[in-house]
This record gives structure tokens, C-alpha cells and sequence, in this order.
């Protein structure tokens, strides 16, 4: 947060879900990307053949295309050829996510209803 003036700019958090099919041996499946210095750390709960995962994003992320990758069993990184793809700088290709302003769910996202899954908070 920044104070200027005793007054404090309050940072909108919003939430981003994903959702992944595994290779159906998998044991593990977390979420890196550019949100956690492509670490990853944001783990996965597996829901029948699908794993799924939420996450706060802080405001300033806003407008921006955001990278990312799923890992399976801790070194097998992919994408899901479904959601939006990007190459980086260096040629890979990612997902990605895009958060508009005004809207309280970014791009790609739908809630999953009574469903209990790890949560990541950005700041």
C-alpha cells in the first residue's frame, strides 16, 4: 500500500482459478509462473480427473498478461493447449491470464462452487 497525504490507496484483490488434466498417473501438480518468481509453489487439489487451484492476485497486476505453467510431479512442465498461449522472450510457450479493470474475475476464470482448494496471496 502507498500513503501520501494520510491517505491510504487500498489494493482491489481478485482471484484467479485454474483447472488442469494431469496425466493420470500424476501425484502432484502445482502452478508456476510469472506471479511467483516461476516457482512451483501454488499446489493443485485433485478433483476427480481435473486438479484445480486458486489464487489472490493483487490490483497491480492489472491489464497485464500474466505467464504461467503447470508442473507435474515437480518437473514436468506444461500447458494447457485449451486456455490462451503466449511465447515468452526466449520462445517458450505459456498460458496465460489477463485481469481487466473493472471486472472482479479476470479472463478464463469460473468459480467453483463449495469446492475447497489451496490459495495463494500475492501482495
Amino acid at each position: 500500500m502507498w500513503q501520501t497525504d494520510n491517505q491510504v490507496e487500498r489494493h482491489q484483490v481478485i482471484k484467479q482459478y485454474f483447472e488442469f488434466r494431469a496425466n493420470q498417473f500424476c501425484n502432484s501438480v502445482a502452478v508456476a509462473g510469472e506471479f511467483n518468481g516461476w516457482k512451483p509453489l501454488l499446489q493443485m487439489q485433485k478433483q476427480g480427473d481435473k486438479w484445480r487451484a486458486e489464487m489472490q492476485v493483487d490490483q497491480s497486476l492489472m491489464n497485464k498478461k500474466i505467464q504461467y505453467k503447470f508442473v507435474e510431479d515437480g518437473s514436468n512442465w506444461k500447458i494447457n493447449p485449451d486456455l490462451p498461449r503466449i511465447r515468452d522472450m526466449g520462445g517458450n510457450e505459456n498460458n496465460y491470464f489477463e485481469i481487466k479493470s473493472g471486472r472482479e474475475e479476470s479472463i478464463m476464470s469460473k468459480k467453483f462452487n463449495n469446492l475447497r482448494v489451496p490459495r495463494m496471496i500475492l501482495n
